[in-house]
């Protein structure tokens, strides 16, 4: 991580962490699993990448994402999405929802990325 995200940003998120009770933990990681999930729900019911039920999931992901990136702009949000392709980790944490789903997200980050973001 330190050598993707530099290392001022990954001690500025560890020093975020590990403030956080274990219940705080628990709270931040299950939303983020929750969004995946609901990403893979929308992807199975054949929702597109750039509809409304897919952008509202997209909506959230956002906003989870600025609880440790304030103001994720286009740049970052669009390379984060590119990476959950290209990491095969990070593939199969979306992928375990559905084959597909990391495509999915990556799309419709970029697609809100263009919409929403500076």
């Amino acid at each position: 991580m330190t050598e993707r995200w530099g290392r001022e940003a990954y001690e500025r998120g560890d020093r975020w962490w590990r403030s956080l009770s274990d219940e705080q933990k628990r709270e931040f990681q299950q939303r983020q699993l929750d969004i995946a999930a609901d990403y893979g729900a929308a992807l199975a019911a054949g929702e597109p990448a750039d509809g409304a039920v897919a952008q509202a999931i997209t909506q959230r992901h956002h906003d989870w994402l600025s609880i440790t990136t304030p103001n994720p702009g286009r740049e970052y949000f669009i390379g984060l999405g590119e990476m959950y392709v290209a990491d095969e980790r990070f593939t199969a944490n979306y992928d375990r929802h559905g084959a597909g789903t990391a495509r999915f997200v990556r799309d419709a980050m970029r697609v809100y990325a263009e919409r929403h973001l500076g």
